[in-house]
């Protein structure tokens, strides 16, 4: 594995266990610094400035470019009076698109999206033994109170909001590699149509994807009547001719049931935190996804889907019965409990969102400019009955909305920036769902979108590493990732005319030479005499092998 590889596993499974450490800490005797889930990310995000910095990825575009210059722009106008908030925002904010770069260049859309859902199903089994020391082996107050991950002193160490909606993500992301796994890439003839927009040759040439785990190789000789969108950015083939079936995918088949498990064991641990917000999204998300995409499955594997439903709700009504608890009377209880508190925490979000409006509209310069980064909480905190008091001695409030929460820190300015990323992400999604025969992307942005509108999604601990996976996904290079092998060998997918290429926006053109040949000619060592032929550009450093 290579280190860029390494990083980006590490950043997933930070993603997963992050929400742990202070008990898992306090567990094994191990003190961890606040910010610690920052110096896992690092490694990623440093390594995967230098692809972005030189390759041409989605993540380069200039909705993408917009949306991160806001937060940082919001830093010169923010008080630090509250401590480090406005930084860890920003980070949060913008720390996933360099590690976006990373996981288009090597391919590893899968792979990634894999190790983060079978992480969050270890940490929801870690958390469930966690709590089954503290409470002393008694299930019905493991099953009361999890996702708060409690210390030895009874304090919540964790939201279980926040821990409800990354175990929904989670089981969505692990749906959607289960489901494109079975799904052969559509048989359309090749466009002829390549990522060139307002990217020069130059940069265009020095990215191609090539065969051997990802590796990247400079162009100069490939003769362009025979490069395809598809093996030129890795979507759909590589360099390399197809595998022959055998030994590899019996293993992914494998894998794709094991994702399908953790994704079972993440949706188990979302609808035990009792995170109203979190389970809607879950139901939401995974009932579109199955409405949409289930529907194109073999009768194999719809059969096979049938069967394991059957089998969990086997396994899971032993269980009860074996461990002489309710768990649906207590998760009702939780969801439908009358104190107030819970209904301040769980239910009614209204109050607070009228207080982060009259905050926003409190003067003219919030109405034009907003608050400033990471400052929401403090505005809305003045207003708000319910606001608790910080260590550094001012009153906050989570505004429990990340769009309020974005209009109310950088105001119309940010808007728009912001409302062109968001719709950019949309459209985007759109067009490759609609070349594979998917819904894949455009679940995962309704499922930010849904559990956003309760709770501000991009500053949870999970956000740095699936945003980034995010996307990633969102590259034309990701058409096919994941799908059926035994149809990559056929013909590739369509690539959409209108979607964005992957340098600083531009849309797809054909080339006057006319329609690409599937596969891809020779790379001779010496320069092909063909007025056909890339002309030879020097290539980034970072993306030669």
């Amino acid at each position: 594995m290579s280190w860029a590889k390494a990083t980006i596993a590490l950043a997933a499974v930070t993603a997963a266990f992050t929400f742990t450490l202070r008990r898992l800490g306090e567990y094994g005797g191990i003190h961890f610094p606040e910010l610690t889930h920052f110096f896992a990310y690092a490694p990623a995000f440093l390594l995967g400035m230098m692809y972005w910095l030189h390759c041409p990825v989605f993540s380069r575009s200039r909705a993408v470019l917009a949306f991160a210059t806001v937060p940082i722009v919001g830093l010169t106008y923010a008080s630090f009076a509250g401590g480090n908030t406005p930084l860890v925002v920003a980070a949060f904010l913008v720390m996933g698109i360099p590690i976006a770069a990373m996981i288009t260049v090597h391919r590893w859309w899968i792979p990634a999206a894999r190790i983060f859902v079978l992480a969050n199903a270890a940490a929801v089994l870690l958390t469930l033994h966690l709590d089954y020391v503290v409470h002393s082996g008694s299930w019905g107050r493991i099953l009361a109170r999890f996702g708060y991950t409690l210390l030895e002193s009874g304090e919540a160490s964790s939201n279980p909001n926040q821990v409800g909606g990354q175990f929904a993500l989670a089981a969505v992301m692990g749906m959607i590699v289960f489901l494109r796994s079975s799904r052969p890439v559509p048989r359309s003839a090749a466009s002829g149509r390549e990522l060139w927009g307002e990217i020069g040759p130059g940069d265009w040439a020095g990215c191609v994807g090539a065969a051997g785990g990802g590796a990247w190789i400079p162009t100069s000789n490939i003769n362009i009547a025979s490069v395809t969108p598809q093996s030129a950015w890795g979507g759909l083939s590589d360099i390399a001719a197809c595998p022959s079936p055998g030994g590899t995918a019996v293993r992914a088949a494998a894998l794709d049931w094991v994702s399908l498990l953790a994704a079972g064991l993440s949706a188990l641990g979302c609808i035990l935190t009792g995170s109203r917000g979190a389970g809607l999204t879950l139901l939401a998300s995974l009932g579109l996804l199955m409405l949409a995409d289930a529907r194109f499955q073999s009768k194999g594997r719809q059969r096979d889907l049938v069967a394991v439903g059957l089998a969990a709700l086997w396994l899971g009504a032993l269980a009860v019965f074996l461990a002489g608890i309710n768990p649906l009377e207590r998760i009702q209880t939780r969801l439908l409990d009358s104190d107030s508190a819970n209904i301040r925490s769980l239910g009614s979000r209204l109050p607070i969102w009228e207080n982060a409006i009259l905050a926003w509209t409190a003067d003219a310069g919030r109405i034009v400019i907003g608050t400033g980064t990471g400052q929401a909480d403090r505005a809305v905190g003045q207003l708000d009955e319910d606001a608790t008091l910080s260590e550094h001695g001012d009153y906050v409030r989570n505004c429990h909305n990340m769009f309020l929460e974005w209009l109310l820190s950088f105001g119309l300015l940010g808007l728009v920036p912001g409302g062109w990323f968001y719709l950019t992400c949309w459209r985007q999604a759109a067009l490759l769902d609609r070349a594979e025969g998917t819904f894949s992307r455009r679940t995962l942005l309704l499922t930010a979108t849904l559990f956003g509108m309760t709770a501000v999604f991009y500053r949870h601990f999970h956000w740095v590493f699936t945003s980034a996976w995010l996307l990633a996904l969102l590259d034309p290079a990701s058409l096919g990732a994941g799908m059926a092998p035994s149809a990559r060998c056929k013909e590739p997918a369509e690539s959409p005319r209108d979607a964005l290429s992957p340098g600083r926006g531009g849309a797809w053109r054909d080339f006057p030479g006319g329609r690409f040949r599937d596969g891809l000619a020779a790379v001779d060592k010496k320069p092909v005499a063909s007025s056909m032929s890339i002309p030879s550009f020097p290539s980034p450093r970072v993306c030669r092998r």
